[in-house]
């Protein structure tokens, strides 16, 4: 069977979603299935044999929809796996313009409410054609699509975000990943992923403040971002802030940690009840103790205690003493050791298991 992954990726890139995108596409490979990755370019990528790079060059989407309708009219897919919905849209309509045919069935992934009038076209659109799947990554998400949209329960599958599990299979020993990186003899708080305000980025910068004796370590970001930080940060002696980093060295600044951070804010819809970061379950594959706020998306995949340690968001003072409790409590290896338990049920091959399961192979 073939399916299509509409996209309008450009690789390499700091943005989570194109990790995503690519991780999906190979995973659906290992399951047998011949994927075309539709996408601007992509370079500095290997992936199995039976995934077929189709790079379009254009950042339009009425010109990216277009040519991918002509190419999607040519093969017989048996779905699609689409996360824009303004590229999904334009898509479909100019699908049906070329073949006069409705598209095979569709796999929308969706990580927040529809944002404009577009979005919400799209969902309504969907419904029409009925040969769907709605994925979204938390149930809060999940249960506003069905009261708002009426989607029903059984076009949404509720599917967390994953991780590569084999990059973790052999990892680094702390002392060697600190070396690698050049880390200092302090303790060390790594912080992965972007560097927007609703990640709590400013609150783990307060925190930094109320814990001199600790390193804290940022990785990733865009340029704009990252700036603005670094004003901020200018005044705190042990913070540094890497910027951007590629995709595949991050696990070795995560193993160089003995404490990851997941700040986020409750104080964005997004933060509070939409998210699934990649980094969570990156920084449960890696094996360190995992201090995160204290949040109805979080809570889908930790528990205090139990594989992580939650603390009030937007609270410097709780996160701090959050950091400090993980540092030296002395049950913390049996944590770690049931975040990376728990970890295993998230891999992406399992997520594609798990989306082929719900559809009963029916595409």
């Amino acid at each position: 069977m073939r399916i299509a992954f509409v996209t309008s990726v450009v690789y390499p890139s700091p943005t989570a979603n194109r990790i995503h995108i690519l991780a999906m596409a190979s995973s659906f490979a290992k399951k047998g299935f011949f994927v075309d990755l539709f996408c601007q370019r992509i370079s500095e990528r290997k992936f199995p044999d039976n995934v077929h790079v189709v790079p379009i060059g254009t950042n339009r989407s009425v010109t990216s929809a277009w040519k991918y309708a002509g190419k999607l009219s040519n093969a017989p897919y048996s779905a699609w796996f689409v996360r824009e919905p303004h590229l999904l849209l334009l898509t479909i309509i100019f699908y049906i313009v070329r073949t006069g045919k409705l598209p095979p069935y569709i796999l929308y992934e969706i990580h927040d409410l529809p944002r404009d009038t577009f979005d919400a076209i799209t969902i309504h659109i969907l419904r029409r054609l009925k040969n769907f799947k709605v994925i979204t990554i938390t149930s809060s998400l999940g249960d506003d699509l069905h009261n708002l949209y009426k989607i029903s329960h059984s076009d949404l599958l509720v599917l967390p975000d994953g991780v590569d599990l084999d990059t973790f299979v052999s990892p680094l020993s702390k002392s060697e990943a600190k070396n690698l990186i050049s880390a200092g003899t302090a303790p060390l708080v790594v912080y992965s992923g972007s560097l927007f305000p609703w990640k709590g980025v400013y609150t783990l910068l307060e925190a930094a403040r109320l814990t001199p004796e600790i390193d804290y370590w940022y990785v990733g970001g865009y340029d704009e971002d990252i700036k603005k930080l670094k004003v901020e940060a200018s005044t705190v002696s042990n913070v540094k802030i890497l910027g951007y980093v590629p995709h595949e060295s991050v696990p070795q600044y995560l193993a160089a940690a003995d404490i990851l951070v997941l700040p986020n804010s409750g104080t964005y819809r997004m933060s509070e009840k939409y998210t699934s970061p990649l980094k969570l379950f990156e920084y449960m594959a890696s094996k360190r103790p995992i201090v995160a706020s204290n949040l109805p998306s979080v809570r889908e995949v930790l528990n205090d205690t139990h594989n992580a340690y939650l603390v009030d968001p937007d609270n410097a003072s709780a996160l701090a003493h959050g950091i400090r409790v993980a540092l030296h409590d002395p049950h913390k290896d049996a944590i770690v050791a049931q975040a990376f338990l728990d970890v295993q049920n998230y891999s992406w091959d399992e997520r594609v298991e798990r989306i082929l399961t719900s559809i009963k192979y029916d595409i």
